[in-house]
């Protein structure tokens, strides 16, 4: 299967809504789903807060259709971190498709000289991800060191 991996920008919210609410329809009620998207992390203030920051990626099929994507930030001076990437929300339709997009933020931060990359809890299995060595983090998180500095 071909697919293409990129920044996503505002003009990819539509797709992001059309992906999340076909996988909510499969996953609980429509009722359900309806209070479920209040407080998602891709409802429209969150999407219009994180796309132009250019920290986030998508995987789409030779479509142009969103298959994979994740939400992301730079923070800064995280438990005594100079900067410290976000992952608020990571979806996708397949583990490849996942693991795909947790090394593209993991690089990244490398890349830009990020010294910590930061998962909310529920975006990742750790044991899906036997090559990085995620620490927990005050019980909601996940956290990757991506600089030599913390590494023993």
């Amino acid at each position: 299967m071909n697919q293409n991996m990129r920044f996503l920008q505002s003009t990819d919210s539509d797709s992001i809504f059309q992906y999340e609410r076909e996988r909510l329809k499969k996953e609980v009620s429509e009722e359900d789903a309806i209070f479920l998207e209040w407080k998602a992390s891709w409802r429209p203030e969150s999407l219009e807060f994180y796309l132009p920051n250019g920290w986030c990626f998508g995987i789409f099929d030779v479509d142009e259709k969103l298959t994979a994507y994740f939400l992301a930030q730079p923070i800064l001076f995280y438990h005594g971190h100079m900067q410290t990437l976000w992952v608020e929300h990571v979806a996708a339709n397949t583990l490849e498709q996942k693991q795909k997009l947790i090394e593209v933020a993991y690089k990244t931060s490398k890349e830009k000289h990020l010294q910590k990359l930061l998962f909310k809890k529920d975006c990742v299995d750790v044991k899906d991800f036997s090559t990085y060595s995620f620490k927990e983090s005050q019980g909601q998180y996940f956290e990757l060191t991506t600089t030599k500095m913390d590494n023993p």
